[in-house]
C-alpha cells in the first residue's frame, strides 16, 4: 500500500506495508509562527505531524522515514547525514532512528544558527537499551577534535548529563541515578539559559524535572567558540560514544522552554510512542 506524504508542499507517494499504516494519532503541536511565517509541519494520510516549534534551529521529525538523510523542517537546511543508524517505523507510523552503541551517528553540520547558541532547549524521544558506548551515549553533541561545545547525553546508572565547554572550567550538570528505564520510550529534554550558572540548567524526563542533581558545576572563563564543530545526534565527533537504542523527533530551540511547555509536548506526542 502507499501513504501520501506532504513535505514542504511537495507530495510524495510512500510505499509501506499495511501494518505500518498510520492509525489515529493524538493531537500534535498546532501550527506556529517561525521567523514571521506559519509553519504547518508535514502530513501523512491527512494527519498533521508536528511543525517546528517556535524558535527552532533544528527539527528532525524523520519523515518520510527512509534513506541516508533525516530532513530538517525548520527551513535552516541542517539536514542530518546518517552513518550506519537504521530506520524503524513504530506502530503509530512515526519513524525513528535506531543506534547500536557503536559508530552510528547523524551529522547535521555547522553554521548559523547552530553555532554558539545563546540558550537552548534540546528534546528527543528515546528508547535506550543501555547508556550507550562507554556508558556515555550522546543524544546531542556540538564538537570537534579539540572541544565539545554543548552536549546532552546518557551516562552510567541511568543518569543524564549536560555540558558546555568553557576555557577554565566546563559548565556541567548531572542528574541523580535511575531517571529512566531501559527498554521504555521516554521524552528527554535539557534547557540552559546561556549563563555560567549550573543551577540554570534543567533536565527533564517525560516533561517532569529530574528528581535531583548529583553534580552542578558552574562554568568559568570564556565560553569556547564552537563554530568550527559539527552538531552530531546519537554520538560524538570520534564515534565511540554512541546511543544504544532509538531516537525520535529530535529538536533544538534557542530559548528556554518551561516545564509546562515541555509537559505539553509530552501529552501531545506520547501516543506515538506508546507511553
Amino acid at each position: 500500500m502507499s501513504q501520501i506524504v506532504t513535505i514542504n508542499g511537495t507530495v510524495n507517494d510512500l510505499d509501506v506495508s499495511p501494518s505500518l499504516k498510520v492509525g489515529s494519532p493524538p493531537l500534535w503541536r498546532t501550527p506556529e509562527i517561525l521567523n514571521s511565517r506559519m509553519v504547518h509541519g508535514v502530513t501523512i494520510n491527512g494527519y498533521d505531524y508536528p511543525p517546528a516549534p517556535s524558535g527552532s534551529v533544528l527539527y528532525l521529525p524523520g519523515l518520510p522515514g527512509y534513506g541516508d538523510t533525516i530532513w530538517d523542517q525548520t527551513g535552516n537546511g541542517h539536514h542530518g547525514a546518517i552513518t550506519s543508524a537504521t530506520w524503524r517505523r513504530l506502530p503509530s507510523g512515526v519513524p525513528v532512528l535506531s543506534f547500536d552503541g557503536g559508530a552510528n551517528l547523524v551529522n547535521c553540520g555547522r553554521g548559523a544558527p547552530l553555532d554558539n547558541m545563546p540558550a537552548v532547549t534540546m528534546e528527543a524521544w528515546a528508547n535506550p537499551i543501555s547508556e550507550g558506548g562507554n556508558a556515555n551515549g550522546f543524544i546531542f553533541q556540538k564538537e570537534t577534535a579539540a572541544f565539545r561545545g554543548v552536549s546532552f547525553q546518557f551516562i552510567g546508572v541511568r543518569r543524564l548529563r549536560f555540558i558546555v565547554d568553557f576555557v577554565t572550567t566546563d559548565l556541567e550538570v548531572r542528574s541523580d541515578i535511575n531517571q529512566y528505564v531501559f527498554g521504555q520510550d521516554v521524552h528527554l529534554a535539557a534547557t540552559w539559559d546561556g549563563s555560567v550558572t549550573a543551577a540554570n540548567v534543567h533536565l527533564y524526563v517525560n516533561g517532569v524535572e529530574v528528581s535531583g542533581y548529583a553534580l552542578q558545576t558552574d562554568g568559568a572563563g570564556a565560553r569556547i567558540d564552537d563554530a568550527g564543530g559539527d552538531l552530531f545526534i546519537g554520538n560524538h565527533f570520534f564515534g565511540t560514544r554512541g546511543v544504544h537504542g532509538t531516537l525520535g523527533l529530535p529538536s533544538i530551540v534557542t530559548a528556554v522552554l518551561t516545564a509546562k511547555q515541555l509537559a505539553g509536548h509530552v501529552r501531545q506526542e506520547r501516543g506515538l510512542f506508546g507511553v
